[in-house]
């Protein structure tokens, strides 16, 4: 009986060994922290694609002669709807004390404005892996990170004189 026993307690020390060690196999890591554009909050469960000052150009209206020296830009793959997404930074720019620019926002795009800077706010659909596509053909470095139902979201901050229209 005691052989029995102590084969048993042999065999439960090894499965809790293994058990600690699979548990630590598994344990996740802390992702690395995901920067922002300037102070600007960032909605949970994004994330950070390449994206550059020249990228902005391509996606948007901007003439290509535009000086946007001083201006920063990222963007981000998110699950939340894009109305989700602007209605966060309505809030939370709102509470950080920056000030709608109403006159110039837009239904997916929104600007903002807080001492000499300004930020601006886009929320595009990716509604089909059609539009995926296109969207890698425009920014080949987005291939392949997002799927039908994400949205692209992108941040810019600067000075007032780069987003200054006329």
């Amino acid at each position: 009986m005691s052989t029995i026993l102590s084969r048993l307690l042999g065999l439960l020390l090894l499965l809790s060994l293994v058990a600690c060690s699979d548990n630590q196999a598994i344990t996740p890591t802390l992702p690395p922290t995901i920067k922002s554009v300037g102070n600007l909050p960032l909605p949970g469960g994004v994330s950070h694609l390449d994206f550059t000052v020249e990228d902005l150009k391509k996606v948007s209206s901007l003439s290509s002669s535009l000086n946007l020296t001083g201006v920063e830009v990222s963007a981000y793959s998110v699950t939340q709807t894009t109305t989700e997404i602007l209605k966060f930074y309505q809030t939370e720019l709102k509470n950080r004390g920056w000030s709608p620019d109403e006159k110039r926002s837009q239904s997916n795009l929104l600007y903002f404005s807080k001492n000499s800077l300004v930020s601006a706010i886009i929320a595009l659909p990716i509604n089909s892996p059609s539009a995926a596509d296109t969207l890698s053909n425009v920014i080949p470095s987005f291939r392949g990170k997002f799927k039908a139902g994400d949205n692209l979201l992108i941040l810019t901050q600067g000075p007032q004189t780069a987003f200054a229209t006329g």
